[in-house]
């Protein structure tokens, strides 16, 4: 009988030794859980102004932790909200932002304090303007720092007689001078910008010929120069040219007017304008942040090269007008323009408009030549044609 037995006591033996070894093959394939044990921030704490943002980074410990999900929550929502670590500061006071982990409630905070940032100078991008009478122009006011809590400007003019502003839009109103002043609404820092107002029939706008737009302006190539020493900085386009305006032969009058704006320059990059389109068209001509160069600008210019500031004759120092080495202008020679529309002196005269009103008839310019004459404050016929090359 025992011997009967025998074989089929082994056999189920054997078969729940299998059974146990598939089920230690089943515990061995089950997931393993790793549960957060920790959860940090990046700031414990912060100072904000109004509609300040700032970014708050999560870390879960240990990293390989398998549920990683946080939620987020501000304490008082009327200072500062929160969505997914992404705080905006909304009105002063203090808030608590804090950081929950679904696996464990793991919590981390973030204390912050909402308060105003003071205003602690202004800066106009514009220091000189010349219009002439009903023309309008508009100064940029920068608020420094750049996320003051309060960025309202009071903008007057020292004398309205002469000009007027409005939000930073200046209107010319009769001839003379007048300070345009911004004062910011906090502190009451304060920036200026002197405002010349000129007849507007010097320039003859009547005469059949002016045109009333020159259409799209670009420069003549898209390299910039930035000329600048311990204290000044200038960046400088090429020169400007223009796809509307009258390049033909050009009929003076008896007191001449370019009869037009401009005329090509064949043998140089650029064109040829009149001072008076210069002026009238100056917002045009100089887009955007660039400007129609003050004779301050050309003064400056030339000292940083290491002249004067005044006229002078130097072959060394006239180099740096015509040279395209770091820290040097690359001006060309191309001459001039004739109130008939004939080219002159190209290849060895340079002149360059500036906004200065030098009188009724002349502009302020800047000349020099190829035997080593400069003059940044000269002056010409303000219906002769000189190249312009815009700054800011």
């Amino acid at each position: 009988m025992k011997n009967k037995l025998f074989p089929l006591i082994a056999f189920l033996l054997a078969f729940a030794f299998i059974l146990i070894s598939c089920g230690k093959d089943d515990d061995d394939n089950t997931p393993t859980i790793v549960s957060v044990v920790n959860v940090t921030l990046n700031q414990a704490d912060t100072t904000l102004g109004i509609n300040d943002v700032l970014i708050l980074t999560a870390t879960i410990l240990p990293n390989n932790a398998t549920n990683k999900t946080v939620s987020w929550e501000s304490s008082d929502t009327t200072v500062v909200t929160v969505a997914n670590g992404k705080i905006t500061a909304i009105a002063q006071g203090s808030a608590i932002i804090t950081v929950t982990t679904q696996d464990g409630n793991k919590t981390a905070t973030c204390a912050v304090t909402v308060d105003t940032i003071t205003v602690t100078s202004i800066s106009l991008n514009q220091r000189t303007v010349a219009l002439v009478e009903g023309a309008t122009h508009t100064l940029t006011a920068t608020i420094f720092p750049v996320n003051a809590t309060n960025k309202t400007v009071i903008w007057t003019s020292s004398n309205t007689n002469i000009a007027t502003v409005t939000d930073g839009t200046i209107t010319a109103i009769s001839v003379g001078s007048t300070t345009i002043i911004a004062t910011t609404q906090d502190g009451s820092k304060a920036d200026t910008c002197s405002i010349t107002v000129t007849m507007p029939n010097r320039c003859n706008i009547n005469t059949p010929g002016w045109g009333s737009s020159l259409g799209i302006v670009s420069f003549a190539t898209t390299t910039q120069r930035t000329i600048f020493n311990d204290s000044i900085t200038q960046i400088w386009s090429d020169a400007v040219r223009t796809t509307n305006c009258n390049k033909t032969n050009f009929a003076g009058g008896s007191f001449g007017n370019f009869n037009a704006d401009c005329r090509s320059n064949p043998d140089h990059p650029g064109d040829l304008f009149s001072w008076c389109a210069i002026i009238r068209f100056q917002d045009q001509l100089c887009p955007g942040d660039w400007r129609v160069p003050t004779r301050q600008d050309f003064i400056d210019l030339d000292i940083v090269m290491g002249g004067t500031g005044s006229n002078q004759t130097d072959s060394a120092h006239l180099v740096q007008y015509i040279g395209t080495d770091v820290n040097q202008w690359a001006g060309t020679y191309g001459g001039f323009c004739y109130l008939d529309g004939s080219l002159s002196n190209q290849g060895s005269y340079a002149l360059y408009w500036s906004q200065a009103d030098e009188s009724a008839g002349h502009g302020g310019s800047l000349y020099f030549t190829s035997d080593g004459y400069v003059n940044p404050r000269d002056w010409g016929s303000k219906f002769y044609g000189f190249t312009l090359r815009c700054i800011r």
